[in-house]
């Protein structure tokens, strides 16, 4: 067995580390802009620049593919675009004007749970031990990141 550390695509390594890059300097950027526009407001602005910024990646197959989708692709895409976007970014950037965003970003982790729920749910995925293991160490980080404060009044 050897125990060597290969590279064999570099490019997906700086695009991966780009992504998170990215996510961190969203999240701290957004965390001041909410003083000045509502959750949905910011999430509009931020969906719509993005897109305008994607038209010239577009070419004619990419909008013919759109026009001849099945309907498990179409609800697909509107669970991403409705649930996971709209919804999920706007309860992000409400979660920023409550706490700051280096406690906010710890919550990321639950992504892993919600996605494994989802497909338990929607695609009569099986939930397995390792599933389970997994979430119930999840929260047990997040709760030791995160401690419940309870006010005294």
């Amino acid at each position: 067995i050897s125990n060597s550390f290969k590279i064999e695509n570099i490019l997906g390594v700086f695009l991966s580390l780009l992504a998170v890059t990215s996510w961190a300097l969203a999240t701290v950027i957004s965390n001041s802009t909410y003083k000045h526009f509502k959750p949905i407001e910011l999430n509009t602005l931020g969906l719509f620049f993005g897109t305008i910024l994607l038209i010239p990646f577009t070419n004619v197959s990419h909008i013919q593919t759109l026009l001849t989708i099945n309907k498990p692709t179409f609800f697909a895409i509107l669970y991403l675009g409705i649930l996971s976007i709209l919804i999920g970014y706007t309860v992000w950037f409400k979660a920023l004007e409550y706490k700051e965003a280096s406690t906010t970003a710890t919550f990321i982790y639950l992504n892993p749970i919600i996605g494994s729920l989802s497909g338990v749910i929607f695609l009569k995925e099986t939930l397995n031990t390792i599933m389970l293991i997994g979430g119930i160490l999840i929260v047990f980080g997040l709760v030791f990141v995160n401690p419940l404060r309870l006010e005294r009044k």
